[in-house]
């Protein structure tokens, strides 16, 4: 008797390709801003030295997990939000860069 090594119809070079986008919403254009600035972030992070690299890259996760919880109504709240992520990046990314004071700043409400 022949086993049977596939589960589908499809052999496995031809499995189709399934997105995983498939079951979500669709992005609107201010998540993918904020997506954008996180991956900004981080990219900007490999080009400073590692301590300060680690410290940006964990306060950005936390910073972005504490925002998490505003929903699609909160426009204005995200796009400030937005606005001074993108003032920080720019920060991150002058030539003269220390490191960041993070207390006093207002954004972290």
């Amino acid at each position: 008797m022949q086993q049977c090594l596939h589960l589908t119809r499809y052999p496995p070079e031809r499995q189709p390709f399934l997105h995983y986008n498939i079951y979500m919403a669709p992005i609107s254009g201010l998540q993918r801003q904020v997506f954008s600035l996180y991956r900004s972030i981080l990219r900007a992070a490999r080009g400073i030295d590692s301590d300060s690299a680690a410290a940006v890259r964990a306060y950005a996760r936390e910073r972005f997990r504490a925002s998490a919880h505003l929903g699609r109504g909160d426009v204005a709240r995200i796009e400030h939000l937005l606005r001074c992520g993108f003032k920080q990046l720019d920060a991150l990314r002058s030539p003269g860069f220390v490191g960041f004071s993070w207390q006093g700043s207002g954004v972290h409400e």
